[in-house]
C-alpha cells in the first residue's frame, strides 16, 4: 500500500470532518486517511487534502471519488502537482510530514508581519494582545478580517506566528503568576519599552475586570473540591446577585489553555440572576487554569466580569504528603563553555556478545517545529487531547513525550559540575557526585557524561556507580594528559533515551496493533471477553525477566483478569 494525496475543493464552509474521511474511506474501499488539512477559500468554500493510504493508483481513486456523492454533493477531486507524486501517483511518505510542516512555517511567515501590523494599528488591539489569553481572540479575529487562509487548527497556527515573531524580536514573553504577558516592539526589533508598563497594563486591566460593577457582584467559585480525584468530576457555582431588573447577560465563555475541561450550562436571564454553573471534568494529574468571562449590558453600556479558575486533580492522600514544605526557588544556570572537538568513550570491552535488542529503533528525536513550540512555551496553546479519536492519540502522547524528554534536558543542566576534581583507579576515573544516593542525578550503568577540559569535550561512559561516586572510562589520551592533582574538568550529565524510543515506537503502532476498544473504550464495548488458549512456551525477546514478570506478561496475552 501506499500514500495518496486528494485534493477536494468546492465543499460546504462548515462540513463534519470525521464524516467526510469515513465516506473516503468506505468509497475506497479499506483505505485509511493519515493526514488531512481544511482550507477556507477566497470564495467561502473548504479546501481538504487528504493524504490516503491505499492500494489504488492515484487515478483510480480520484475515479471513485468523483462518481459518488458526499451530503447529496457531488466530490471535485483535483490531482495534485505531479512534483508530489512518483510514477504511480503515490506521495512520498518519508516527505509527507516534513512538506506539511514546511508549509504550515510558510503560512506562519507571511501571515506574521501582517497580523503585527494589525496590532499595532489600535491602541485598545494592543492592549488586549498583551494578555497572552486574550491574544488568542484577537488572532482569530484578525483571520476573519482578513480572509486569512489557515489550516483547520489555529491554535498551532497562532503558536507558530508568535514563534516567528519572537525570532524576529518583534515580540517577548514573560509569565506572571497564572498570566503570560507579552511586549511588543516599539518600531525597530528589539526596541522593547519597559516590561512593567506592559505587565502593570495586563495586571491593571486583569484589576478592573475582577471588580465588581454597575451593581453587579459575582462571587468565587462555590462548592469547588480543593482537589478533584483523577478521571472524575466537580460541579461548582458563580452566584450572580443584582437589583437592578435593566441588567442583562448577554454571554458566558471559558478560556485558557485547559479551557476544554470546563463545561457551563449557557444561562439566559433570569435564569442567572441566580447562578451559573460549571462542570470540571479532570483528564489526569496536574493543575488546570482556566477563567469565566461574563458580558453583562445595563442602559446601553457593555461591561465584563472574570473569575479565574485554578483546579488540581490528584489523590488527595498522596498529595498531603508530597506538598511542598517551602517555596519553590529556581535553581541558577550554568553555562558551560563550547567545545572544539568532541571525543567519544572507548567501546565497551566486557566480555558480554550479546546486542542491544533496541539498537534498531528509530530515534523519534525532537522534531525542529515540536521544539520551537516548546522552546516558547506555546505547545500547552495547541494540545488536544484524543477523547475518542483514535487517530490523535499518537499525535498527543507523541508531543507530551517530546515535552518530557526537553523538560529532563532542562532539569539535568541543574546537575552540571564546574572544576569538578577526578581521581584515577586502574583504567577509570573516578567522579564524587554529592547526591548521588538520593539519584541526584540519576546516574546509571553505561550512561555517558560530558566532561569538557581544555576546550575538548569527552564522552565518558560509566561503568559502576557507588554511594557517592561514579566511574567512568574515557578516552585514552584523556588519561595520559590528565594531572588530578592540577586539573579540573566541567561535567555535565545525560540519560539514555532507551525509554523514550520505545515508546514513541508504541505510540505509533497503537492505533493499527490496539484499535479503539484498547485506546479509548466507552460505555459500546462493554462486552464479555474470554481467554484465550495460550501455547505452553513463549519466546522471550528478553530473557532477563523474572517469574513474576513472565507470568505477568503470560496473563496479558492471554487475556486473564480484563477490566
Amino acid at each position: 500500500m501506499g500514500i495518496v494525496k486528494f485534493r477536494i475543493v468546492g465543499l460546504p464552509r462548515r462540513i463534519d470532518t470525521d464524516e467526510l474521511e469515513n465516506h473516503i474511506e468506505n468509497v475506497l474501499r479499506g483505505a485509511t486517511v493519515q493526514e488531512s488539512q481544511y482550507f477556507l477559500s477566497r470564495n467561502e468554500r473548504t479546501i481538504a487534502i487528504l493524504c490516503v493510504e491505499t492500494d489504488l493508483s492515484i487515478h483510480a481513486g480520484a475515479k471513485l471519488l468523483r462518481r459518488s456523492k458526499f451530503e447529496g454533493t457531488v466530490l471535485h477531486v483535483e490531482l495534485p502537482k505531479s512534483d508530489s507524486a512518483d510514477g504511480d501517483g503515490h506521495s512520498a511518505p518519508g516527505k509527507s510530514k516534513k512538506n506539511q510542516a514546511s508549509r504550515e512555517w510558510q503560512v506562519a511567515k507571511s501571515v506574521s508581519f501582517s497580523f503585527y501590523d494589525y496590532i499595532q494599528e489600535d491602541a485598545n488591539r494592543l492592549e488586549r494582545a498583551s494578555d497572552r489569553e486574550e491574544l488568542g481572540i484577537v488572532f482569530r479575529e484578525f483571520c476573519e478580517s482578513s480572509n486569512v487562509d489557515t489550516n483547520s487548527n489555529l491554535h498551532r497556527m497562532e503558536s507558530l506566528v508568535l514563534i516567528m515573531l519572537r525570532q524576529k524580536k518583534l515580540i517577548k514573553t514573560r509569565r506572571y503568576g497564572d498570566k503570560v504577558i507579552l511586549s511588543f516592539a516599539q518600531g525597530e526589533p528589539g526596541d522593547f519599552a519597559s516590561e512593567n508598563s506592559a505587565k502593570d497594563r495586563v495586571l491593571e486591566t486583569m484589576k478592573e475586570q475582577e471588580e465588581n460593577k454597575h451593581g453587579v457582584e459575582v462571587s468565587e467559585a462555590m462548592g469547588l473540591l480543593d482537589i478533584v480525584p483523577i478521571k472524575g468530576w466537580t460541579a461548582f457555582y458563580f452566584k450572580i446577585t443584582s437589583q437592578d431588573p435593566s441588567v442583562t447577560l448577554n454571554e458566558v465563555t471559558v478560556g485558557g489553555p485547559q479551557r476544554r475541561a470546563f463545561a457551563l450550562e449557557k444561562p439566559t436571564w433570569p435564569t442567572a440572576r441566580e447562578k451559573i454553573q460549571v462542570v470540571f471534568t479532570s483528564s489526569g494529574i496536574g493543575l488546570y487554569r482556566a477563567s469565566i468571562r461574563m458580558s453583562f449590558t445595563k442602559d446601553s453600556i457593555n461591561f465584563v466580569i472574570v473569575r479565574h479558575l485554578r483546579v488540581r486533580s490528584g489523590d488527595e492522600a498522596r498529595d498531603k504528603i508530597l506538598k511542598p514544605l517551602a517555596p519553590y526557588q529556581k535553581r541558577k544556570k550554568r553555562f558551560q563553555k563550547p567545545a572544539v572537538d568532541v571525543i567519544p568513550p572507548p567501546r565497551m570491552n566486557d566480555g558480554k556478545t550479546s546486542t542491544n535488542p533496541f539498537a534498531k529503533l528509530p530515534h523519534h528525536k525532537i522534531p525542529s517545529e515540536i521544539q520551537q513550540l516548546l522552546l516558547n512555551n506555546e505547545l500547552e496553546w495547541e494540545l488536544e487531547k484524543p477523547n475518542a479519536d483514535v487517530k490523535l492519540y499518537a499525535k498527543f502522547w507523541r508531543n507530551l513525550l517530546w515535552a518530557t524528554e526537553y523538560q529532563a534536558y532542562e532539569d539535568i543542566k541543574a546537575y552540571d559540575m564546574e572544576s569538578a576534581k577526578l581521581k584515577r583507579e586502574g583504567r577509570f576515573m573516578v567522579l564524587h557526585v554529592s547526591g548521588l544516593a538520593e539519584n541526584r542525578p540519576s546516574v546509571l550503568r553505561g550512561d555517558l557524561v560530558n566532561v569538557s577540559w581544555k576546550g575538548f569535550l569527552f564522552k565518558g561512559r560509566v561503568h559502576q556507580t557507588r554511594l557517592l561516586d561514579v566511574l567512568m572510562e574515557l578516552d585514552g589520551s584523556f588519561h595520559r594528559k590528565f594531572d588530578e592533582s592540577l586539573d579540573s574538568v566541567d561535567v555535565r550529565f545525560t540519560f539514555s533515551r532507551t525509554t523514550l524510543r520505545t515508546s514513541h515506537e508504541a505510540c505509533s503502532k497503537a492505533a493499527s496493533m490496539m484499535g479503539k476498544v484498547m485506546l479509548t473504550p466507552n460505555s459500546e464495548h462493554d462486552v464479555a471477553y474470554f481467554e484465550r488458549s495460550m501455547p505452553r512456551s513463549l519466546q522471550w525477546a528478553n530473557r532477563n525477566l523474572n517469574d513474576e514478570q513472565r507470568a505477568a506478561v503470560f496473563n496479558i496475552l492471554k487475556g486473564k483478569g480484563r477490566p
